[in-house]
């Protein structure tokens, strides 16, 4: 922050679910060695922004999740930035961000595979030769959270974004975030 403090920022969730329901943020005061949470330290994620800019039949199970009880949260947030503006607020960007791995197996398909063998969970191919692994990486919607000099939630914005490339390294997808008084660009 403007005082030289350190500020510690992630997410929550409310429940064991991989979902994330908000951000929480501390400030490590330096001179004087001690942690605090500004009013409350935590900044849920409402259901309406969760739900802004998605398809209807997204809108639609997102809603029947919500009557039957369960967690809507997001998934796969990661925080690219974060910079204390000079207003005294503070600006945490953050992206829907997911590389996963694959098996191509195609190669021997079936009980001809010299590497195939079977398990109580189905079947199995082990990783020998002639098989491939793949990456897909998405990068997805942006959330920008706005926290004023007290702590307080000024605003908070999802900003739909839809990219994907086919290998780990992500190349081509991109999020540049500047911070110019106390706006933040995307």
């Amino acid at each position: 922050d403007l005082n030289y403090n350190i500020v510690i920022a992630g997410f929550y969730s409310k429940s064991s679910s991989t979902s994330i329901d908000g951000a929480y943020m501390v400030k490590l005061e330096v001179a004087k060695g001690t942690v605090s949470r500004l009013n409350g330290g935590t900044y849920e994620i409402p259901p309406d922004v969760i739900k802004a800019y998605s398809s209807d039949w997204e809108k639609r199970r997102l809603e029947k999740r919500e009557r039957k009880g369960e967690n809507i949260g997001i998934r796969d947030l990661e925080i690219r930035s974060i910079a204390t503006t000079p207003n005294g607020s503070i600006k945490i960007v953050a992206e829907q961000y997911l590389t996963y791995q694959y098996y191509d197996y195609t190669r021997y398909p079936g009980y001809g595979n010299p590497y195939y063998m079977s398990h109580p969970g189905g079947v199995f191919y082990s990783g020998r030769p002639n098989s491939r692994t793949s990456y897909n990486t998405k990068a997805d919607d942006i959330f920008v959270f706005s926290i004023d000099a007290g702590g307080r939630l000024e605003w908070l914005k999802k900003i739909p974004k839809s990219q994907h490339s086919n290998d780990r390294t992500a190349e081509g997808l991109s999020l540049a975030c500047s911070f110019t008084g106390n706006d933040v660009n995307i």
